[in-house]
């Protein structure tokens, strides 16, 4: 006991100038032991031996450092964002759980009349949202698209487990869905994708989560660094994943190096001028028959004369316009160097780089190929059949509907 109350004052003395990052092997092993959901089945010795090397997740699955002190803050912007894109797609940005707005912000959307705009889809974007104890809050924006009475997910582990359950479903009529995540999907984020995905609800799109669906205690080191440790995991029932093992998504995208600026900027500005597609490509539909006009060859004449017009323009006349373009007005600052354009494109010119979300554009494409193959099944939630959680179409309603 004495020992045990030495290893904890140890915790609160912060590191001299000039030490190196590190903690003490047997404090991080003793607060591993004492607290993970697995502690029973953990061999001591072997925590205590990847603690020394500074990685005691070999030994303690789940285990992580954080740099930061463990309390969370709503974001400026607001814990979500709806926005209705053109053609009927509803976008759906989760940011935050802290304080439980979010279930509210997206149920006021959900429930709208059905008047106001029909709704053909729904992407739930779950990228980024990091959290290890707001579980109820999650449970109740889950349930928004889940069968009513059907089981989401439990926390299971130190204590009696808790399942929760979906309550309140939303009053509208649910269209086909998809669930966006990436690898900073943590906690409560991974429990909410992979159940919508277990009642086949959702496709998930985007890449492997965290694998840190647990709830999770903070101490802190003398490092300075918060060591997480799970305390009680997520568990989906018989065949479900281990907490510490990643969702994996449906159809994987890679967005690279960009995606946490692009995501931000998304959150705060919406996700019109980040879809890969920026304007709907002309196509040949029954109305342009009627008027003897071809959207599509006139399209693909218009952008080769653009091509050639560009192709023949004078080098001066190029020259001019480059020029104009990096002198600022007079009075006027210069502008920085990033809201210049890209690298040179060759020719003296500047290439634009715009930022897109690719994963965005790939939900919505199969969203739109579910549409036009009739396979947009919008029925009423029924409630669950016993041992069985499906969104079930009722008795005599056509599942080929449309909104």
């Amino acid at each position: 006991m004495l020992h045990e109350l030495a290893v904890f004052l140890i915790a609160t003395v912060a590191p001299g100038p000039g030490k190196a990052v590190t903690d003490p092997a047997d404090l991080v092993a003793g607060i591993v032991l004492s607290n993970h959901v697995d502690a029973a089945t953990l061999d001591r010795a072997r925590v205590l031996e990847a603690a020394g090397a500074g990685e005691p997740w070999r030994a303690a699955p789940g285990v992580f450092f954080a740099p930061a002190p463990a309390g969370q803050k709503a974001p400026a912007t607001g814990a979500a964002r709806v926005d209705r894109l053109e053609g009927g797609w509803l976008w759906i940005r989760v940011r935050s759980l802290v304080g439980g707005g979010a279930p509210g912000v997206i149920r006021r959307e959900l429930d709208k009349p059905k008047e106001a705009a029909p709704v053909r889809g729904i992407i739930l974007d779950l990228r980024s949202l990091e959290d290890y104890q707001n579980f109820e809050v999650g449970a109740q924006l889950a349930a928004l698209f889940a069968p009513e009475g059907s089981v989401l997910f439990s926390i299971e582990g130190r204590g009696a487990p808790r399942q929760f359950i979906a309550r309140e479903a939303a009053g509208m009529l649910l269209p086909p869905m998809a669930v966006i995540v990436n690898a900073g999907t943590a906690g409560v984020g991974e429990a909410m994708a992979e159940s919508l995905r277990r009642l086949k609800r959702a496709v998930i799109f985007g890449s492997p989560t965290a694998g840190r669906a647990a709830e999770y205690g903070a101490a802190e080191l003398p490092s300075g660094r918060i060591l997480r440790v799970p305390s009680r995991r997520v568990g989906w029932g018989e065949g479900g994943l281990a907490f510490h093992d990643p969702v994996r998504p449906d159809i994987g995208v890679f967005e690279g190096a960009s995606e946490a600026d692009m995501l931000r900027r998304e959150a705060e500005e919406g996700p019109v001028a980040f879809i890969a597609e920026a304007k709907p490509r002309p196509r040949q539909n029954e109305a342009a028959l009627v008027r003897g006009e071809n959207p599509e060859l006139e399209e693909a004449i218009r952008l080769r004369l653009e091509a050639s017009t560009e192709k023949d323009k004078p080098k001066a006349a190029k020259e001019k316009e480059a020029l104009d373009e990096e002198e600022p007005a007079d009075g006027a600052d210069a502008a920085p160097a990033a809201a210049k354009g890209g690298p040179d494109d060759g020719a003296g010119g500047k290439v634009e780089q715009v930022i897109r979300d690719e994963t965005l554009q790939r939900t919505l494409d199969f969203l739109r190929g579910l549409d036009a193959l009739g396979l947009n099944r919008v029925g009423e939630i029924a409630p669950p059949v016993a041992g069985a959680a499906t969104n079930a179409v009722p008795a005599g309603t056509n599942s080929n509907s449309r909104r």
